[in-house]
């Protein structure tokens, strides 16, 4: 399987994208959900993930800039 976490400041686009998408028939498992990029960089030192699902616009670290911090570790 393939683990994914799933990166956006609106709760109801984190669960809309969790129920429109039956995740573990395509062979992926949601292992983590955040709700800004620091969040999602804080799971990461603890957790491994294979695909990070991310909105570009959010406050703290954006989209971008969590792709450009999580390539760095």
């Amino acid at each position: 399987m393939i683990s994914v976490m799933i990166v956006d400041d609106e709760p109801f686009i984190r669960e809309g994208l969790k129920v429109v998408i039956n995740w573990e028939e395509q062979g992926f498992h949601i292992v983590a959900e955040a709700s800004n990029g620091k969040e999602a960089l804080a799971i990461l030192e603890e957790k491994e993930v294979d695909l990070i699902i991310t909105d570009i616009r959010m406050p703290i670290y954006d989209g971008l800039e969590l792709i450009e911090l999580a390539k760095a570790k």
